[in-house]
């Protein structure tokens, strides 16, 4: 596990990603972009996160499949707070009040629409 503690970005759903295109087949938008950015075939199978709910004393590994990219930063603010994408399962994309950090090996891709490709 790494030691840096991330959340989620609010917000970020409204954010579009030049990757993918409507009905296109699964995985689209920040996924694809994911895969794209990390030249990847294939999208991870489980959820990158270790989990810390409020009143919880330690993190848990989460065992739910990736289903979607969702937007991290860091959960101290820093000069470098950028966000990334990294592949979540909906329960712990959805969590705005819980921590978390990263499992060893995890790749991020920045969330940058410019560094989309087509």
């Amino acid at each position: 596990m790494q030691s840096t503690v991330w959340i989620n970005c609010g917000g970020s759903s409204k954010r579009k990603c030049k990757c993918s295109k409507k009905n296109m087949p699964k995985p689209h938008g920040w996924s694809l972009h994911w895969k794209k950015i990390k030249r990847k075939k294939k999208f991870p199978k489980y959820c990158s996160f270790y989990v810390k709910k409020p009143g919880d004393k330690k993190f848990t590994k989460c065992i739910n499949e990736a289903e979607l990219g969702a937007h991290i930063r860091r959960k101290y603010k820093s000069l470098n707070n950028n966000q990334y994408i990294v592949p979540a399962c909906k329960s712990c994309n959805n969590s705005k009040k819980w921590s978390f950090k990263l499992k060893n090996n995890v790749k991020k891709a920045r969330a940058v629409t410019t560094y989309c490709k087509k």
